[in-house]
């Protein structure tokens, strides 16, 4: 029997055809191209029609071999994470939830536990610790002697986080010298904390941070 697809009339010589509107007047069979224009929901990133694995978005399904990271580049390791209904790489993903280690020497992911200041701001726990430098400022960072005890309570001075109140009281110490130098050699000083100022105690909270990552 010869079958001519309704839509674009052509003559259908390969077998692959559906058959629709069954049972009605209008009753007819499609080709296999023009079935899948009509029915099968379009991938809102090439526009094709869907026939394999599907994410859907806020704003529309995307077939999965096109579905990138902030729809600009390839997932690299075939997995990726969903935030506002569209699809993320880890590290856009955890920037739009807030969820990056605010650490200067990290800003990475957060997974797992975390450390929140009473500032709001997260941290992985190791990362989160004194900040006391002992040594004074004629060595060099390298050679500092460094506290880096994680945080549960803590004193707080100026930007910086202490694990206990002596050394917050030295950094309170430590400004009053570095103002009194400033005002005798004739100079403004800006980036020290006002040594008149008290030490705030301060509690971290521990949570857990929690990503659904998901495989294509």
């Amino acid at each position: 029997k010869v079958r001519q697809c309704r839509k674009c009339e052509k003559v259908i010589t390969d077998g692959k055809w559906v058959a629709v509107d069954v049972g009605t007047p209008e009753a007819a069979v499609l080709c296999e191209y023009d079935w899948k224009e009509d029915y099968l929901p379009k991938c809102r990133r090439c526009n094709l029609p869907i026939e394999g694995a599907v994410i859907s978005a806020t704003d529309g399904q995307i077939v999965v071999p096109q579905l990138t990271a902030n729809f600009q580049k390839p997932f690299p390791d075939k997995s990726f994470y969903v935030f506002d209904g569209l699809p993320h790489c880890c590290y856009h993903y955890h920037e739009a939830n807030d969820s990056l280690c605010a650490s200067p020497g990290c800003g990475q992911p957060i997974e797992g536990a975390c450390a929140m200041a009473d500032d709001g701001k997260k941290y992985h726990p190791e990362h989160f610790v004194c900040e006391w430098e002992g040594g004074g400022d004629e060595l060099p960072p390298t050679r500092r002697q460094k506290c880096n005890q994680e945080l549960e309570d803590y004193w707080e001075f100026g930007p910086r986080k202490y694990c206990s109140d002596r050394h917050a009281a030295w950094a309170q110490e430590k400004a009053a010298a570095d103002k009194a130098r400033a005002l005798k050699e004739g100079r403004s000083i800006t980036d020290s904390p006002d040594p008149t100022s008290r030490a705030t105690k301060r509690h971290t909270l521990f949570l857990k941070q929690v990503a659904e990552k998901l495989e294509l």
